[in-house]
């Protein structure tokens, strides 16, 4: 099962994305999604797969911390 991650970007270079995530920041492509610096986005497998709305990502990076607690 492969999962989409929840988090927001910080910066973005070319079509490279830099996107936190609380616990960590990474770098993603951001190819074919046109994001910006505030943008909350679904990466999956290194990659933007969509915008999120402000309410719905922080409802899902919610969601991932209580995932996270009960594996913890």
């Amino acid at each position: 099962m492969c999962l989409a991650i929840p988090g927001k970007v910080i910066a973005v270079n070319g079509s490279i994305a830099l996107v936190d995530y609380s616990a960590e920041k990474r770098e993603v492509i951001a190819k074919g999604v046109a994001v910006k610096k505030g943008d909350y986005v679904l990466v999956q497998f290194g990659m933007v797969v969509e915008k999120l709305s402000k309410q719905d990502a922080l409802s899902a990076i919610e969601n991932w911390k209580k995932l996270n607690s009960l594996h913890g």
